[in-house]
């Protein structure tokens, strides 16, 4: 697992990435990995790629492939991020993805049988309902093609990986688990996801710095899915543009949600509890009501009280906490990055990696975020950490 965390205002940006890559599903890692390449270092044009999730594009690391972009455009000049960004999309394109036509077809398989695996792993424990996992990848079905891809490529893919999916089924069926959805339905599911989905063990790609005409830094992030047919899909995960409307951005990327706790001051599942606690007091409070209503020998006013829907009382109370805590809190801190000095961002960036990979050690999560925490600055004029 992977934990990066991006500090930007108008003086700089700052790239800080943990040091430990998990090794296929089993639980196993790796320390002392580097996750953020040089793209450009060149007068006016600073450039980065920090990568989470899968360290390599169809068994080449993400790596080698920067480094060869580097070399292959330093005479080039990109104006902006994004040009450079698109730049490099069509660089991958242009090398066919570092494969062959038979390599990405069996990375497709991999990728299927990878898939199977995880729902085995679900299956096998017994505290998880294997349909309600399946149930929320079936969602994919009804959610936005990636970017580059289309129905064709998920057809494409299913026939590269019909076996492999008709094997994974029957892999499935054989833990014993009650499986409510058929091989044809899975068949439809699997597909989805290869050409809709991201899924967790491809790569996320995050780009920041500057073109030549930026005055201010950048950050693009995007999620990657499979390559079909020659094309990589991809969604987009982040665009910021620091402006003058925009003066400073903290941007979490693998392990997320746990950066978010330092932003906003409360764990990401602080409002679900928080819903479930306020729900259980308003019945009990409905309930009390209706009861004093059936001491007035009032029958009909207490039947009335009880079919009161608080659901959508509910979700007003958490809506204005949550925009309390943003107003409070969270923009406060945003706002306050925007004079920060670039030594500054930098020490936020890696204090933020450094507390998440503490957390992961004191609470013994399966997902491993390591020190040392590797940093990158970036400024229009210079570059450190490369």
């Amino acid at each position: 697992m992977t934990a990066i965390v991006g500090t930007i205002n108008k003086h700089g940006v700052a790239i800080a990435a943990d040091s430990a890559a998990s090794i296929g599903i089993g639980g196993k890692y790796m320390t002392g990995v580097k996750k953020i390449f040089p793209l450009c270092n060149v007068p006016n044009r600073k450039a980065v790629l920090a990568v989470y999730g899968n360290l390599e594009l169809i068994g080449t690391p993400w790596e080698l492939i920067a480094n060869e972009f580097r070399h292959k455009t330093l005479q080039k000049t990109f104006d902006t991020l994004g040009e450079l960004v698109d730049a490099f999309f069509s660089f991958l394109k242009s090398r066919d993805y570092f494969s062959t036509s038979d390599e990405q077809k069996a990375n497709l398989i991999f990728t299927v049988r990878h898939f199977f695996d995880m729902l085995i792993e679900k299956a096998n424990n017994s505290e998880t309902d294997i349909n309600d996992v399946i149930y929320a990848w079936r969602l994919f079905i009804w959610k936005p093609k990636l970017i580059g891809l289309s129905e064709k490529h998920g057809k494409i893919a299913v026939n590269i990986a019909e076996e492999e999916i008709k094997k994974g089924c029957e892999r499935l069926r054989e833990t014993g688990a009650n499986i409510r959805y058929s091989d044809e339905e899975m068949m439809e599911i699997v597909k989805a996801n290869l050409y809709k989905n991201t899924l967790p063990f491809q790569t996320g790609l995050i780009f920041a710095g500057y073109g030549e005409k930026d005055m201010f830094p950048r950050i693009y992030a995007y999620d990657t899915g499979c390559v079909i047919n020659n094309t990589l899909g991809k969604r987009v995960n982040t665009l910021v543009n620091i402006s003058k409307a925009q003066p400073a951005a903290i941007c979490p990327f693998a392990k997320a949600e746990d950066a978010r706790t330092i932003i906003n001051g409360y764990a990401s599942n602080i409002f679900g509890i928080a819903k479930e606690s306020i729900t259980k007091t308003d019945k009990a409070l409905i309930n009390s009501i209706a009861q004093l209503a059936e001491k007035e020998n009032n029958p009909e006013l207490a039947r009335k009280i009880r079919e009161i829907d608080i659901e959508p009382y509910t979700k007003r109370t958490i809506l204005v906490a949550k925009n309390k805590m943003e107003t409070d809190f969270t923009k406060p801190m945003i706002n306050s990055m925007a004079n920060l000095e670039i030594n500054d961002l930098k020490n936020l960036a890696e204090s933020m990696v450094t507390v998440v990979a503490m957390r992961c050690k004191a609470s013994q999560q399966p997902d491993v975020v390591d020190t040392p925490v590797n940093t990158v600055v970036l400024t229009k004029e210079d570059a450190i950490g490369l």
